[in-house]
């Protein structure tokens, strides 16, 4: 058994960590914070809220559309809700999406707060990169110590 193998690879685990590092520092009763990977998988920061605004499970595939297309980041309303989606990058690659859903604001208030929108979609870019960086330094730091513990093995033999 390699016990210097690394517990999570793989962006789905990338997503949930960029996940549990956004949605730990959210206000309570803070905006709908939705991270998705590229196959679907996605982890809502409220469930309940997610299933009230994306009641239609077509809009979240609509959404992300969107972005692909080009639109990033893409700025719409469900009813009292406007909703914000980019596509999280890093450094290294596409880790998946983000849709913000800001209760009660309107087309105006979104464009008026427009750059504040921005610099929130650009931080979630960074802690993107920061937690990919992370997983890739684990990475590397468990090969060389399964590497070290198998050269071990060798000259005790």
């Amino acid at each position: 058994m390699n016990t210097y193998a690394p517990q999570q690879t793989g962006h789905s685990s990338l997503i949930e960590q960029i996940a549990s590092q956004v949605f730990g520092n959210l206000p309570e009763d803070g905006p709908l914070v939705v991270i998705l990977d590229g196959k679907g998988s996605c982890c809502p920061s409220d469930s309940e809220k997610f299933s009230r605004v994306f009641a239609e499970t077509h809009l979240v595939d609509q959404v992300i559309a969107r972005v692909d297309d080009g639109g990033d980041p893409f700025i719409s309303y469900v009813d009292d809700c406007a909703i914000v989606a980019t596509e999280l990058t890093s450094g290294y690659s596409h880790c998946g999406y983000m849709i913000i859903a800001l209760d009660g604001f309107t087309q105006g208030s979104v464009m008026d707060n427009i750059d504040l929108v921005d610099t929130i979609l650009s931080m979630m870019d960074i802690i993107c990169g920061l937690v990919e960086k992370n997983c890739r330094l684990n990475h590397y730091q468990t090969q060389r110590l399964d590497f070290a513990n198998q050269a071990e093995m060798v000259m005790l033999n």
